[in-house]
C-alpha cells in the first residue's frame, strides 16, 4: 500500500517529483517567469478567489517547482487542451522533460532489455551508432553493438549535457540486466562525472541536481562487486 501523507493523498515518488521539478524549471527557464507570474498566465479564471479585495490563487505553480503535484496531462472535458499542452503552445519543447527516459533510467524499478533498447534507438544519430548496430548488420538474435564501455565513457565525458547522463545511466541499468559487474561500475562512477558537468545547467541543476544525486546514491551505496580471486593482480 502507498504511504498516505497528512492529507491522505498517496506521495509522489521521488522519480515524479523530479520530473515535475525539471518540468517547472524548463518553463520557468523558457518564460523568464516566476511560479506566481506563471500561476497568473495559466490558471483558469474560475479557480482565482476574492477576499477582502484581495485575489486568492490556488499556487499550484508553486506546488510544481517543488515537485508537490503533477501537471494535468490527461485528457480534458471537450477536448480542451490541458495544462502541459497549453504550455508546450506557449513554451515549446518544455514538456519533453515529463517524459524524458533520464527518470525511468534513474528509477529503482527493474527494466527490460527491451527497454533499454529503445532508449539507445531514442538517441541522437551519433549516440545511437554506438549501441545499435546498422540494418545491414543486425541478425535475428543480436542487436547491440559490440562496445569499449570505458572508451564510451570517455566520448560520454566529453559530451556532457542530458544525453550523456542518459546513456550513463542505460549502461548502468544494462548492466544490472545482464549482471555484468565491470560495466555497472564504470557507468556508475560516469554518471557521477556527469552529474557534476550539469551542476550549473539551468533546468538539472541546483537543488534537483543534489536530489538527484542523493537518490542515485542511495540505490547504489548496498552494490556489492564480487571480485574473482587474483584478478586484480594480473
Amino acid at each position: 500500500m502507498k504511504k498516505l501523507s497528512s492529507k491522505g493523498r498517496p506521495r509522489k515518488s521521488e522519480i515524479t517529483r523530479f520530473k515535475v521539478m525539471a518540468w517547472f524549471n524548463a518553463v520557468a527557464e523558457a518564460s523568464g517567469k516566476t511560479a506566481a507570474e506563471l500561476e497568473r498566465e495559466f490558471a483558469p479564471a474560475e479557480h482565482v478567489r476574492w477576499v477582502n479585495g484581495m485575489e486568492i490563487r490556488p499556487r499550484l505553480w508553486e506546488k510544481y517547482r517543488r515537485g508537490e503535484v503533477e501537471p494535468r496531462s490527461g485528457c480534458s472535458p471537450k477536448g480542451a487542451p490541458n495544462l502541459v499542452e497549453r504550455v508546450e503552445q506557449r513554451y515549446p519543447e518544455t514538456a519533453v522533460w515529463l517524459s524524458s527516459p533520464l527518470w525511468r533510467l534513474a528509477d529503482k524499478a527493474p527494466m527490460e532489455m527491451s527497454d533499454i533498447r529503445g532508449i539507445y534507438e531514442g538517441l541522437p544519430k551519433l549516440l545511437r551508432s554506438i549501441f545499435i548496430m546498422a540494418p545491414h548488420e543486425e541478425g535475428e538474435v543480436f542487436w547491440r553493438r559490440p562496445v569499449a564501455v570505458d572508451h564510451v565513457c570517455e566520448i560520454l565525458l566529453r559530451i556532457g549535457g542530458l544525453d550523456a547522463l542518459v546513456v550513463a545511466l542505460a549502461l548502468v541499468k544494462e548492466a544490472e540486466i545482464t549482471q555484468y559487474q565491470d560495466q555497472h561500475e564504470i557507468g556508475v562512477d560516469t554518471v557521477r562525472q556527469c552529474l557534476a558537468l550539469l551542476q550549473h545547467d539551468q533546468i538539472l541543476g541546483g537543488k534537483l541536481l543534489r536530489e538527484l544525486y542523493r537518490y542515485l546514491e542511495h540505490r547504489w551505496k548496498k552494490v556489492k562487486y564480487y571480485r574473482i580471486p587474483g584478478k586484480e593482480d594480473e
